[in-house]
């Protein structure tokens, strides 16, 4: 089979550092006949200008308009008969851009996505919390599935075409590659999960940072979610997020409800109640628990387990705020 042409499309503001990186990787990936569309969304320093000087051809996105709209841009120049899509924050070692566009290009395939690498830069704890997070999430997934990861995805150009790419109304990062993926997948496209295509994930999180992002996350999934309730074409799609994992964090916010009411109350059943909730939401979280103490050891584990809980608060408030403002009429 005919090595197909690549275009990888990178979206971009004011990310020079991280973008040479980016493209420093992907040059060496040894494809014939690589496309690298850079998608200016409105930069005001050098990043367009280093985009040029590795070669990259820079689409300039008329008015800024969010990430979405920038892989759109990129995408409505690319050439190529496969569109990567990925980050100006993400490296792909050696073999990974070839093994992920085998895998989309594979008979009776039409895109597949990648992972992230359990190697990583920084070694903070928040930094290394968010991307166990995203590489166990993903990991566990089936391997033909309803989403599309856009730090490492690629899709036949044809498909991504004919479902009209990323919804402009994300402008921010979001759930605009969930959106995607689960449109895609209603549309009978074969998406398939590459774990063998393990990128690098040059992002440093702090606390705040994780806590913020995933309050963001669950309001626009539980968005998401509202908008999709009368198309049963997805709603039996799986989200990357497991189930049991919300289910276990709103577990331990009525724990906590219950726990202060039995103190005030003095009420043994309002304990007890308590005590089992707590316990669900142990349950619920303790396969993701365990493979972090795994990877990472005791120390680790132990802050994760105090942290677990602060998390557990951000996704409950994210998904009542999202749906209360959906009730009030905002749909993203």
């Amino acid at each position: 089979m005919d090595q197909p042409r690549v275009s990888v499309i990178i979206p971009v503001k004011n990310q020079q550092r991280l973008l040479v990186q980016c493209l420093d990787a992907l040059l060496q990936s040894g494809l014939p006949d690589l496309e690298i569309i850079v998608a200016d969304d409105g930069c005001t320093d050098g990043t367009a200008a280093a985009a040029e000087a590795h070669g990259a051809r820079v689409a300039r996105v008329p008015q800024p308009g969010g990430v979405s709209a920038a892989r759109n841009a990129g995408a409505a120049v690319a050439q190529g008969q496969i569109l990567v899509f990925t980050d100006a924050d993400v490296v792909f070692p050696p073999g990974a851009l070839r093994t992920l566009v085998d895998c989309a290009s594979a008979p009776g395939a039409d895109g597949a996505v990648g992972v992230f690498s359990g190697d990583m830069p920084f070694g903070n704890f928040a930094s290394i919390w968010k991307n166990h997070w995203m590489r166990y999430t993903y990991r566990r997934m089936p391997d033909r599935i309803a989403l599309f990861f856009t730090s490492a995805a690629a899709l036949r150009a044809a498909a991504f075409r004919e479902s009209r790419g990323f919804d402009e109304n994300y402008r921010a990062p979001s759930v605009e590659d969930t959106d995607l993926g689960r449109r895609l997948a209603a549309r009978g496209c074969n998406i398939r999960l590459c774990r063998e295509a393990e990128v690098i994930h040059h992002k440093r999180y702090g606390v705040a940072d994780v806590l913020r992002v995933d309050y963001a996350r669950a309001r626009a999934l539980v968005r998401l979610a509202l908008r999709e309730r009368a198309n049963p074409k997805r709603r039996g799609a799986a989200f990357s997020v497991p189930l049991a994992y919300p289910l276990g964090a709103f577990a331990l916010c009525a724990a906590a409800i219950f726990s202060g009411a039995a103190i005030a109350t003095r009420g043994a059943a309002l304990l007890a109640a308590a005590a089992v909730l707590f316990v669900l939401a142990l349950v619920s979280s303790a396969g993701f628990l365990n493979s972090l103490r795994q990877e990472h050891g005791a120390a680790v584990f132990v802050k994760g387990l105090l942290f677990w809980g602060a998390d557990c608060v951000a996704v409950c408030l994210g998904a009542a705020s999202g749906a209360l403002g959906f009730l009030l009429g905002k749909r993203y």
